[in-house]
């Protein structure tokens, strides 16, 4: 490779700490709005929320349900907004417990393993300390001496 080749590559890249604010700046737009469209319209099996929204609504209300007024739910009854975000409480504590359950079971089914070993462990590395030393031994009885 040639000199201004080289030179020609080393003007191309950023200096250490420099940022392209434009590149990050759009970057971050379409991370965020890739998120809100995830979350929005839902992906592969996972229901978005405007969905879930309109399902638990539709239970909630069930023949005062009212299809057409689909996104635009700025007159829904108070009553009915808080039975279905008491649902929506309800399914994520259930979800949660359930999966703390299901983490905590394959601690449990692991217990016959790594509490033996756990055990050898412990009482190999505390086998120093069964026969204190004799420095140990005069600190100790210093300090009963002095304290009396």
């Amino acid at each position: 490779m040639d000199d201004t080749a080289e030179s020609r590559l080393d003007s191309e890249q950023p200096a250490p700490g420099d940022h392209d604010d434009e590149k990050t700046s759009r970057t971050a737009l379409a991370l965020v709005n890739t998120v809100n469209k995830v979350v929005r319209n839902g992906i592969g099996p996972v229901t978005g929320s405007a969905a879930w929204a309109e399902s638990r609504l539709r239970a909630v209300q069930g023949d005062r349900y009212d299809s057409s007024l689909l996104g635009r739910r700025g007159g829904t009854p108070a009553e009915d907004v808080d039975k279905v975000i008491g649902r929506l409480i309800k399914e994520s504590v259930m979800a949660a417990g359930s999966a703390g359950f299901v983490t905590g079971l394959g601690g449990f089914l692991t217990l016959p393993i790594t509490l033996p070993a756990n055990v050898a462990g412990h009482s190999s590395s505390t086998s120093a300390w069964r026969e204190p030393s004799p420095t140990c031994v005069a600190t100790t009885s210093t300090t009963r001496t002095r304290r009396r």
